[in-house]
């Protein structure tokens, strides 16, 4: 009983402290698109996550609620999906490291460049795509480094209003890397990027260490990786930087700038040990793929469920249906879903 009773608050908190800020966040944007008249973006955003139907074993010891089915629009600035998406790729990347970290030791990079105003975003990003795509086709790189995990992250300046957008990326190295010859210094790493850019007023890329979990120092080694996990993890923009309060006009000029800058844009990419890693644990695609089961956890056919769907209504969400459904039920329903 004690088990159910803290299933059922972990739930109403997850709900309450999770999946309803982004839902009302959504709200936003979704006024925000029908203002610029976006008449798709603001349908689809406006019906996304309407609805969350959470499942729970009746009969098992694992007594945890997971999300089961949902309404998600996957527009790329919408919250709600954002957060879905920053959690799986979170747990993908987990995933493969823990796969792959018996062979490997990890370097977290931040490749950066100057400020940009709107009007230059878009082309900025270009830039920066295809300057990262000469980088680490370098010999000395190309040598050091057995694969990478790599996102854009954009954020705005609040006071000055231009924007900084940067390269979060995870670095899989052999592990004596830090005693061989294919060593990189940091203002090696920075001269590279400024050649890769044709800039050398780039004066910032920060690199670091990330102590594997195996390291003696134990807590703080598995929280370091955690850390640059989490970091290079966050997806491409933050709502708060795009979804002003009470200032509309501000807002649509915003969200007009970033989906227009964002618009075809691959901003997470695998390659090396990461993508043989991610094709090893069969893991979907982050960005198009499934926004439901993001623990990669499928519901089994042999036992039976119980079921909560919860409804948004007057900006919040409420339990509409609570039922337990059966083995064949469940057996039916996926058989549709296929």
């Amino acid at each position: 009983m004690k088990e159910i009773i803290e299933a059922d608050n972990e739930l109403k908190e997850e709900i309450l402290k999770k999946f309803s800020p982004k839902r009302e966040a959504s709200e936003l944007l979704a006024a925000s698109y029908e203002r610029l008249g976006y008449e798709s973006k603001y349908e689809r955003v406006n019906g996304c996550g309407t609805f969350l139907e959470f499942r729970q074993p009746v009969s098992d010891n694992d007594k945890k609620w997971r999300l089961h089915s949902a309404n998600f629009c996957r527009d790329r600035l919408c919250p709600l999906c954002s957060m879905r998406r920053t959690y799986k790729i979170f747990g993908q990347i987990s995933q493969i490291m823990n796969v792959i970290e018996d062979k490997y030791a990890f370097i977290f990079l931040t490749l950066t460049v100057p400020n940009c105003d709107a009007e230059t975003l878009y082309k900025t990003l270009n830039n920066m795509q295809e300057g990262f795509r000469k980088f680490i086709k370098y010999k000395q790189i190309k040598r050091a480094v057995k694969g990478n995990f790599k996102s854009f992250e954009i954020t705005r300046n609040k006071k000055n209003g231009t924007y900084h957008p940067h390269i979060h990326d995870i670095l899989a190295v052999n592990k004596n890397y830090f005693n061989s010859r294919d060593y990189i210094k940091r203002d090696d790493w920075l001269k590279m990027w400024q050649k890769a850019m044709k800039n050398p007023s780039i004066t910032q890329v920060d690199v670091r260490k990330c102590k594997s979990k195996g390291n003696k120092e134990g807590e703080a080694a598995a929280k370091s990786l955690r850390s640059a996990v989490a970091e290079v993890a966050k997806y491409s923009v933050k709502s708060v930087d795009y979804l002003i309060p009470n200032d509309p006009v501000l807002t649509d000029d915003i969200v007009f700038t970033l989906s227009a800058a964002l618009n075809g844009k691959r901003l997470c990419s695998f390659s090396g040990v990461f993508e043989e890693g991610r094709k090893k644990l069969k893991l979907d695609d982050f960005e198009n793929g499934d926004l439901i089961h993001i623990d990669n956890e499928r519901l089994r056919s042999d036992v039976a469920y119980m079921i909560r769907r919860y409804s948004w209504s007057c900006g919040a969400y409420k339990l509409t249906e609570q039922k337990i459904e059966t083995s064949v039920e469940i057996e039916l329903i996926e058989s549709e879903d296929i």
